[in-house]
């Protein structure tokens, strides 16, 4: 049977002519696939030259260090004697302690600068008992009217130590004003050794 060759029965228009071209396998420059393993060869080389540098250059020389100063360190602690180490360390407990103390110790000598710097004139305390349970100053005084009383309290309310200041009580006698009233501090207020 004669080949024959296959005719479309409906013409190929003119701008579909070049179709065959268009799905042609592209072609890949020779240089580029060589170019690319080259590349990887030398990173792979230099990354096999960092690892046998850090392996066999610099970690013998840290290891080196670490021992010199192992080795000073036991040189120093040959120069010190056991019953000294002792000694320093039963000092070094006890400022420890002492400093644990001194910060949880109640100061009560602030009691009286405070009412020193927050006293109006007019007013002057019959008694005073303080709390360091609970923080707080009990005072009863004398004054010669309400308004130097009401100015008091105005004083020790804006007081940055007192956290809170509660009037208990008022009575007249002889033209005074005598009251009692407490004063809440805050609690850091004693624990603070310099102010």
């Amino acid at each position: 049977m004669p080949e024959e060759e296959f005719q479309p029965s409906v013409p190929i228009p003119p701008e579909n002519e070049n179709l065959g071209e268009e799905f042609s396998a592209e072609k890949i420059p020779v240089g580029w696939p060589w170019r690319l393993l080259l590349i990887s060869f030398v990173l792979l080389g230099l990354s096999i030259l960092t690892y046998a540098g850090l392996t066999y250059g610099y970690q013998p020389y840290l290891k080196t260090s670490l021992n010199k100063v192992d080795n000073q360190i036991n040189d120093l602690a040959n120069q010190v004697n056991v019953e000294d180490q002792e000694k320093l360390l039963t000092f070094y407990s006890q400022v420890i302690n002492l400093k644990d103390i001194l910060d949880r110790r109640v100061f009560s000598s602030k009691i009286f600068p405070f009412l020193e710097k927050n006293t109006d004139p007019s007013i002057y305390f019959t008694s005073a008992d303080f709390s360091a349970v609970n923080k707080n100053l009990k005072l009863k005084g004398m004054t010669s009217s309400f308004g130097n009383l009401m100015q008091e309290l105005t004083i020790l309310k804006q007081a940055p130590e007192a956290a809170n200041v509660l009037l208990d009580d008022t009575n007249v006698e002889k033209n005074k004003v005598g009251f009692s009233l407490t004063v809440v501090f805050k609690p850091d207020f004693f624990n603070q050794i310099n102010q």
